[in-house]
């Protein structure tokens, strides 16, 4: 199965599993394989060996593996005023490259995330959207901030945020061997950061070590708010914990 075909299964496999039921699975993926059998059978292989319990991102990560992992079709393009240099993460949503400053004002390296290939569903392009919305309102010095936001020439969503040099937080704490102290200033920085997301009504929902990277200075950074939640407003507080549709890692939950 060549790349393009696995994203376009991909996003299929995704918006189904977002139904409530197993009649609203079978509708979805019926809809979209209307004239491809052989899809149609794929899906519905997987579908039969999916847990349900496994949250949106943690299912489209796990089907990751059977694919190449970094796109090489990327590299090198221009992505505003940057240049694609490498990839440093992928998701079942987007992907993160490393990208460099192309337009000759000045040297910085940035990460860029991008909506993947055939993700792009009503849904998925909605969340990470609200990624981006969310992250723009958020100033604090230990969360990954928000520089830039854009379109692609293909039409696919994409923002440019700080780079952040480092390695998660429960890997620093291991290879430095630091003392109590000073995890427990880690640790307090960390929940400044989760603290400071609340105080503007956004529930990051997803904290783990892979999420808190440290850099080369010794300063963790909050990342990933691509299931977020903001309170308040128009969204409805009970989605956030909502157990039909839970998005969290369950193992650090």
């Amino acid at each position: 199965m060549n790349s393009d075909r696995w994203q376009k299964l991909k996003s299929i496999l995704a918006e189904a599993l977002e139904q409530e039921s197993p009649s609203a699975r079978s509708a979805v993926i019926g809809r979209s394989c209307t004239d491809d059998v052989d899809l149609l059978h794929e899906i519905e292989s997987l579908m039969a060996e999916a847990d349900e319990t496994d949250p949106f991102e943690e299912c489209a990560e796990s089907l990751e593996i059977a694919i190449p992992r970094e796109d090489l079709s990327e590299i090198g393009r221009r992505v505003g005023a940057y240049v694609i240099i490498r990839e440093i993460g992928r998701g079942g949503m987007g992907t993160v490259y490393l990208a460099a400053r192309a337009d000759g004002y000045f040297e910085k390296q940035v990460a860029i995330k991008v909506l993947n290939r055939g993700a792009a569903t009503e849904d998925v392009v909605r969340r990470f959207r609200a990624e981006r919305e969310i992250l723009a309102r958020l100033d604090h010095p230990n969360i990954a901030r928000l520089m830039d936001a854009g379109t692609m020439d293909d039409g696919r969503p994409y923002f440019v945020m700080e780079h952040i040099d480092g390695i998660t937080i429960t890997r620093f704490v291991e290879e430095k061997a630091i003392e109590l102290t000073e995890r427990l200033d880690l640790f307090l920085k960390v929940s400044a950061a989760v603290e400071a997301a609340h105080r503007n009504s956004v529930i990051h929902r997803d904290l783990k070590p892979n999420n808190i990277l440290v850099n080369r200075e010794g300063e963790p950074k909050l990342l990933d708010f691509g299931i977020a939640k903001v309170i308040g407003g128009q969204t409805n507080p009970l989605e956030i914990t909502s157990f039909r549709q839970q998005r969290l890692t369950p193992t650090s939950a």
